[in-house]
């Protein structure tokens, strides 16, 4: 048990290296991934925001709890991942 979750982190590991050496093999796709990145986080979030207002909230939740939400996926996108 304890060899196969040491086993998927080193895995998790290798392909994050090799998708940040496939992204970063030049200045030019480096820029470009970063702004496309960042274009689609800002649209992902302006979107939510917007169905919140207009609709007073999402689902069970209220507008206030909707843009808590926003607001904790916005910071968690700026953490490195992958």
């Amino acid at each position: 048990m304890i060899g196969g979750i040491k086993r998927f982190f080193g895995l998790l590991a290798l392909y994050a290296r090799m998708d940040l050496v496939w992204m970063v093999r030049d200045f030019r796709n480096a820029i470009f991934y970063f702004f496309s990145d960042t274009i689609m986080n800002i649209g992902a979030v302006t979107s939510t925001f917007l169905l919140a207002e207009r609709f007073s909230g999402l689902g069970r939740w209220s507008r206030d709890e909707a843009h808590g939400i926003i607001g904790n996926v916005t910071l968690t996108e700026l953490l490195p991942h992958e």
